[in-house]
């Protein structure tokens, strides 16, 4: 009976110890989701960041194209 005592015992402390891995690893995944998280929103800043360069530099562009066309005669213009 002793033995069969000890088997249970030794069940049961198989699968705490499992349980506590289980948590281990949760909690070892939403830290890994947290900083993807974290990394993804740096990304995306830096994409708006970027975009909105772009978008400046267009505006600029087609400002100085506004500019050297207007003090430029077009052709179909008669002298």
């Amino acid at each position: 009976m002793k033995t069969g005592t000890g088997m249970l015992l030794l069940a049961a402390l198989s699968l705490s110890a499992c349980g506590v891995d289980v948590a281990t690893t949760a909690a070892t995944v939403g830290a890994l989701q947290a900083e993807e998280a974290k990394q993804a929103k740096q990304q995306q800043e830096t994409i708006e960041k970027q975009l909105e360069e772009a978008r400046k530099l267009t505006d600029q562009r087609l400002q100085e194209l506004d500019g050297t066309t207007s003090d430029t005669p077009s052709p179909d213009a008669t002298p």
